[in-house]
C-alpha cells in the first residue's frame, strides 16, 4: 500500500508567485504574504511537495451535540481532547507532535479597569491620515496637557483612547482642550501658485467617556464561562492598541504591522521592500496571546521625484533621462498617467526652498495631487500685479524670473501639491518610510517573494529578533496596563492525520475515474510558422495523443484544423473562426478541445495533458470510499460547496465590481464540480445573489444524480460549505445571513438538508515550527496532515488550524478552520478528516493543497471574472479604469453599472464540463 501511495506523489509545475494583500481594506498600507505561496501555475498557486498524497484519517462519531452555545462548544472539544478516538479503518490514532508557534503567552492582563474615550475633532472623527492623528494625541498628552494625562493613555490613530485611569474633565463646563499642531500653510502664489502665510493649524480636540471596560470580562471568557460579545471585543481591541502605541509612534506602520529600516531592498518600478514585524493580541483557552510574526513592506523609493518617475516609466538604458518625461518629448498619455496614479498621495518636500514650519526646524511635506498634463514650460497660470493687474506666466517662466531658479528640466511634467501648487519634478524630494498603497506590479512579485521567503528556521530567528525591536518589557505603556508578556515562544501539541489512499483508475495510476471523449479538436498557433513549423506541430500532437491515450482519454485521431494566427487582432474572433472551419470540415459538431500555442513557449506535453481530462468534463482522482467515510454515507448523499469573494485591489478604479463565485460538487465523490458566477457590490462581503446561486448548483446536483448517476429523487440530505474571502471581524454577521438565504435556497426546491458553514482562511500570521529535524519534512515545515486544534484556538468556538500540505519555499502557511454553523453535529475529528480529503481532489495536482478544493476553485473563478466582458465593450482596456479614479457617487455608480450589465455569465454547455476548466 505504501509503493502505491509513493507512485502517485508526483511534481508539478512550481512557477511560485507572491500574495500580496492589503490589510483592512483598500487604503490599508501594502502587506505581502509570500512565505508559503503555491501556484501551479501563472493563475493559481502550485501546491509545496506533500511528503504524503493520501489523505483522510475519519475519526468516530461521538452521537449528537447540545445546543451548540459557544460553552458547550468549547466543553465538547476540551471533552475531546482528552480522549483518542480512532476510526476503526485506522490503524493507529492520529501522531501526537510537538511544535513551537509565532505567538508569546500573555501572563498578565491588566487587574483593574479600563477606561475607554471617543475621540474627535470639533464634533467629527478625525479624518487626517493617521500618522497625523497620533501627532496631534502625543502632542496633547505631552507638550498641552502633561498633568491630564499622567499616565499616558494608547490612541488607535482613529477614535478610539484608552487609558488607565479616569480623566477629570468636564465638558459641560470647561472649554475642550485644543491642540495647536503647527501645520503651517505654504504662502500663496498669484492664482494656482499663490501662497498667503497663516497661523499654525487649531484642532479642538474633544475626549468623552464612553464605557468602563471590566478585565475580568477577559478571564471569563478565556475559561469558557463567557460568549464573544461586545465587552470581550472592546476589552481585546484595547490590549491590542496598548500594544501597538510605542511602535506605532517610532516606525511606519500599517494597523497591525510595522516596518523598520534596518533591512530593506530595492526591488526597481521606485519600490523599496523593509522588513517589518506583525503582532496581534488574540485570546485562547486560558490565556491572552501576542501573535508575532515578520511580514514585508513596500515602501516608495526616497530621493528625487524625478527619479522614482524615471524608475516608474522604466525605459530602456539608451533613453533613460529625464526628458522621457517630458510630453513633448512623446511621453504617451497613457503612460503619464499610469506614473500620475503611482505617485498620486505620495508626500514630497521642495528641494528648492527652506520653507520650515515656525521654530520646529524641519521641512513641512507636501502631498502630491496628481501630474500636470503639460510639462514645466507649457503650464500657465495667471499671476497678479501691482495695481491689480495680471500677467499669464508659465511655471518654468516663475521660477527663472520670480524665484531666480532656472529649471534644468522645463519639459518635464509638474506635481499638483495638497496646496493646489505646481510644482516641477525636479525640485520635489520624496520622504523615506511612505508604504506603498497600491497593488505591486505583478512584475515585481518574483522579487517580493525572493524577499519575503524564510525557511522555518530563518523565519523563528527573525522573529526573535524582532522581539528585541518590540521591546515588550520596555514599553512604558503596556507597564502602565499592567500587561506582561512572556519572552519564549509557546510551546504547543499538535497532532499528524495519516495519509488515506486516493482512487485512481482500474490499472492504478495509468487510468483515471471517469475518462472524458474527445470528438474533435483544433490546434491554433499564436506563432510564426518559422518557429513552429509544420514538423512542430506533428510532433505536439502526436505527443498529446500518446499521452491522452496513456491515461485512458479516448483520442484516436489527430485536429480537424491546425492553424496559424498572428495574435494581433481579436483573439476571441481568431478561436471562432478556428471552431468554425472545424465544423465546416466535418459536419459534426464544434471541436472539444481547442490547443493553443503561445508565442513564449508552451508547457510539456505532461503539464499540459494531465488537465485535459477536467477539462473536457472527466474525473481524474476520488478519495478511497472506505476511508471517505463522510462523503461516501449512502444514507446521507452530501454536497460540498465553496465559496470566494474577490474585491478590486487597493489603488483600484472607484466602481469596479466584486466578484463572488460559487462551486459546487455534483457527483457522490465529490470530485466533479460546477461554478457559478456573479459581479456585485465594491467591497461587499456578503453575496447578494447567493440564494439564486446556491438554487441553480442544487438543480445541477439532481440533474447529474439522476441523468448521469441514474439515482432519481435522491436529494442531498447535508450542505457542507466551506467559505473564504470574509474578514475575522464580520464572521458572524456573514454565516447569520447566508446560512438564511442557503435554507430559502433549499425550501425553494423542496429540499431539507442540514448544513455546516465552515470558514476557511490563510491570511493568516500563526506560523508552527517543529521542535526537532526528525518531525519535520524536507524543507523543515510541519508535515502534511499537522492539526492544532488547543493552545492557540478560540477559548469558546469551534476551530482548528490544518496544515494539508507539504512544505517546499519558505515557512509553511496552515489554513484557519472556523466552524460558526453545524446542523450535521460533525466531530471536530470528523471535521478535520474530511477537509484533509477535499485538499487531495483538486484537478490540478497530483499531491495535497492547502485549502479544501472547492475553495480554490472559487478562488479561479474569481480571477478568472475580470474577463467576463466582450473584448468590444472597452471595460477592459486600462483606460477606461484610469477615468474611474476619484469621481463623485453618482459616477462611480454609472461605472459600477457598466461593469455589472456587461459582465457575461458562463455559457450553458461550460456547467457540464466542470464549469471553467478547472483543470
Amino acid at each position: 500500500m505504501e509503493k502505491a501511495v509513493a507512485e502517485i506523489v508526483a511534481e508539478d509545475g512550481e512557477k511560485v508567485v507572491a500574495e500580496i494583500v492589503a490589510e483592512d481594506g483598500e487604503k490599508a498600507a501594502v502587506e505581502i504574504v509570500a512565505e508559503d505561496v503555491e501556484k501551479p501555475d501563472a493563475e493559481i498557486a502550485a501546491e509545496d511537495e506533500a511528503e504524503g498524497i493520501a489523505v483522510l484519517v475519519a475519526i468516530a462519531e461521538v452521537g449528537p451535540v447540545a445546543e451548540p452555545l459557544p460553552e458547550a462548544l468549547a466543553l465538547r472539544r476540551r471533552l475531546l481532547h482528552q480522549a483518542v478516538e480512532v476510526d476503526l479503518h485506522c490503524s493507529s490514532p492520529p501522531t501526537s507532535r510537538p511544535l513551537e508557534s509565532s505567538d508569546l503567552a500573555m501572563t498578565t492582563i491588566p487587574p483593574k479597569m479600563i477606561h475607554h474615550y471617543d475621540v474627535i475633532d470639533g464634533g467629527a472623527e478625525l479624518k487626517l491620515p493617521m500618522r497625523a492623528t497620533f501627532e496631534i494625541i502625543q502632542r496633547l498628552q505631552c507638550d498641552i496637557e502633561p498633568n491630564l494625562f499622567t499616565p499616558r493613555g494608547v490612541y488607535d490613530g482613529r477614535k478610539n483612547f484608552f487609558c488607565a485611569r479616569p480623566f477629570d474633565i468636564t465638558l459641560s463646563d470647561d472649554p475642550p482642550a485644543q491642540a495647536s499642531v503647527g501645520q503651517q500653510q505654504a504662502q500663496s502664489q498669484p492664482q494656482s501658485q499663490r501662497r498667503t502665510r497663516r497661523g499654525p493649524k487649531v484642532f479642538k480636540i474633544i475626549i468623552s467617556h464612553v464605557a468602563e471596560i471590566n478585565p475580568e470580562v477577559l478571564s471569563r471568557f478565556l475559561n469558557g464561562q463567557q460568549s464573544n460579545d461586545n465587552d470581550v471585543l472592546t476589552a481585546i481591541t484595547a490590549l491590542n492598541v496598548a500594544v501597538r502605541m510605542q511602535p506605532s509612534l517610532n516606525y511606519p506602520f500599517n494597523v497591525r504591522s510595522f516596518y523598520t529600516p534596518a533591512e530593506t531592498r530595492p526591488i526597481g518600478a521606485g519600490i523599496v521592500l523593509w522588513r517589518g514585524y506583525f503582532q496581534s493580541v488574540r485570546p485562547s483557552p486560558t490565556r491572552m496571546l501576542i501573535n508575532v510574526d515578520i511580514s514585508t513592506g513596500a515602501m516608495y523609493k526616497p530621493g528625487p521625484l524625478l527619479d522614482l518617475c524615471l524608475e516608474v516609466l522604466d525605459p530602456p538604458p539608451n533613453r533613460r533621462r529625464p526628458d522621457v518625461i517630458a510630453p513633448r518629448r512623446g511621453l504617451p498619455d497613457r503612460e503619464r498617467i499610469r506614473v500620475g496614479r503611482f505617485v498620486e498621495g505620495i508626500r514630497v518636500v521642495n528641494a528648492y526652498r527652506a520653507a520650515v514650519d515656525s521654530g520646529s526646524g524641519r521641512q513641512k511635506p507636501r502631498t502630491v495631487r496628481r501630474l500636470s498634463k503639460l510639462g514645466a514650460r507649457d503650464c500657465e497660470f495667471e499671476m497678479d500685479q501691482v495695481g491689480g493687474e495680471t500677467r499669464r506666466i508659465s511655471v518654468a517662466e516663475y521660477f527663472r524670473d520670480i524665484l531666480n531658479r532656472p529649471l534644468q528640466f522645463p519639459d518635464v511634467l509638474c506635481a499638483e501639491l495638497s496646496t493646489k501648487a505646481l510644482v516641477p519634478l525636479e525640485l520635489l524630494e520624496v520622504m523615506p518610510g511612505q508604504i506603498i498603497k497600491k497593488q505591486i506590479p505583478s512584475d515585481k512579485t518574483a522579487a517580493v517573494l525572493d524577499f519575503s521567503k524564510k525557511d522555518p528556521t530563518e523565519r523563528m530567528r527573525s522573529i526573535q529578533e524582532g522581539l528585541n525591536v518590540l521591546a515588550y518589557g520596555q514599553s512604558e505603556y503596556m507597564r502602565t496596563f499592567g500587561m506582561e508578556v512572556s519572552p519564549e515562544p509557546l510551546s504547543i501539541q499538535a497532532r499528524v492525520l495519516e495519509p488515506p489512499l486516493l482512487k485512481y483508475g482500474a490499472t492504478g495510476k495509468q487510468l483515471t475515474i471517469s475518462c472524458a471523449p474527445i470528438q474533435e479538436w483544433v490546434v491554433v498557433i499564436f506563432e510564426r510558422n518559422q518557429r513552429f513549423n509544420e514538423q512542430a506541430v506533428d510532433m505536439m500532437v502526436r505527443g498529446v495523443m500518446d499521452a491522452c491515450t496513456a491515461v485512458g482519454i479516448a483520442l484516436t485521431k489527430g485536429p480537424a484544423v491546425v492553424r496559424w494566427s498572428n495574435g494581433q487582432g481579436r483573439i476571441g474572433q481568431q478561436l471562432l473562426d478556428a471552431c468554425e472551419e472545424c465544423f465546416n470540415k466535418t459536419k459534426i459538431a464544434v471541436p472539444s478541445l481547442i490547443v493553443v500555442v503561445l508565442p513564449d513557449g508552451a508547457n510539456d506535453i505532461y503539464s499540459a495533458v494531465k488537465q485535459i481530462n477536467v477539462k473536457l468534463g472527466g474525473i481524474n482522482v476520488i478519495p478511497d470510499p472506505r476511508y471517505a467515510s463522510i462523503l461516501a454515507d449512502p444514507s446521507n448523499p452530501t454536497i460540498v460547496m465553496g465559496v470566494d469573494a474577490m474585491h478590486p485591489p487597493p489603488g483600484s478604479a472607484e466602481g469596479r465590481p466584486s466578484y463572488a463565485a460559487l462551486v459546487s460538487s455534483v457527483d457522490s465523490n465529490t470530485s466533479k464540480y460546477i461554478a457559478t458566477i456573479r459581479a456585485q457590490k465594491s467591497r461587499e462581503d456578503i453575496i447578494e445573489d447567493l440564494q439564486n446561486m446556491v438554487q441553480h448548483v442544487l438543480e445541477k446536483y439532481l440533474l447529474y444524480r439522476t441523468n448521469i448517476e441514474k439515482k432519481r429523487g435522491e436529494a442531498p440530505k447535508r450542505i457542507i460549505f466551506y467559505r473564504d474571502g470574509i474578514s475575522e471581524g464580520r464572521f458572524r454577521e456573514v454565516m447569520e445571513r447566508e446560512v438564511e438565504v442557503i435554507q430559502k435556497a433549499c425550501r425553494a426546491l423542496k429540499l431539507s438538508p442540514k448544513i455546516t458553514f465552515v470558514v476557511v482562511g490563510k491570511r493568516h500570521h500563526v506560523r508552527f515550527f517543529p521542535r526537532n529535524n526528525r518531525d519535520a519534512d524536507r524543507s523543515g515545515n510541519c508535515p502534511a496532515g499537522t492539526v492544532v486544534d488547543r493552545d492557540v484556538t478560540s477559548p469558546v468556538e469551534f476551530d482548528y488550524y490544518l496544515q494539508s500540505h507539504g512544505g517546499l519555499l519558505g515557512t509553511s502557511r496552515s489554513s484557519h478552520y472556523n466552524v460558526l454553523y453545524d446542523d450535521n453535529e460533525f466531530t471536530p475529528d470528523g471535521l478535520q478528516a474530511l477537509s484533509f480529503a477535499l485538499c487531495h481532489v483538486y484537478a490540478r495536482c497530483t499531491r495535497s493543497v492547502s485549502i479544501p478544493a472547492p475553495v480554490y476553485y472559487a478562488d479561479i473563478v474569481c480571477a478568472r471574472a475580470k474577463h467576463h466582458y466582450d473584448p468590444d465593450s472597452g471595460i477592459l482596456d486600462t483606460s477606461f479604469s484610469e477615468t474611474a479614479t476619484n469621481v463623485g457617487s453618482e459616477q462611480r455608480q454609472q461605472v459600477m453599472d457598466r461593469y455589472t450589465t456587461g459582465f457575461k455569465q458562463l455559457h450553458e454547455t461550460s456547467f457540464s464540463i466542470v464549469a471553467f476548466n478547472f483543470g
